[in-house]
């Protein structure tokens, strides 16, 4: 479980959605032919990490039983992009594409809201 360094709670702080959001919205911003192989692998290891801590606590309290299609669809969504990085060897394409797809719930607000609608603090 992901402990928000700003508060010591397992919940993510509001500045670090912020910041998720920031980051996704620079990632959508980078262009296939003028973005770096290092820069899109540094955007692939920095999203994971944010938009796993806006998800990693509903993921973690279990209360799926109280989810409806939508949350679950959206939910197993981004875990799938998580569990699945690009391999090393992939090619650039690939993991530009991996970014933009990974930066969209961070970009469109659609972690925070869930996790505020789930009733959890941000």
């Amino acid at each position: 479980m992901n402990t928000s360094s700003a508060t010591g709670t397992d919940r993510p702080s509001r500045a670090e959605a912020e910041q998720a959001e920031r980051e996704a919205r620079r990632v959508l911003a980078f262009q296939l032919g003028t973005t770096t192989r290092s820069e899109l692998d540094d955007a692939a290891a920095s999203l994971r990490g944010r938009v796993g801590a806006l998800i990693g606590t509903p993921l973690a309290e279990g209360g799926e039983k109280d989810w409806g299609s939508a949350d679950r669809g959206f939910l197993l969504e981004v875990a799938h992009l998580l569990d699945n990085p690009p391999v090393p060897g992939a090619l650039s394409h690939e993991v530009y594409s991996h970014v933009r797809v990974l930066s969209r719930p961070a970009a469109d607000d659609s972690a925070t809201k869930w996790v505020r609608t789930r009733g959890l603090t941000l």
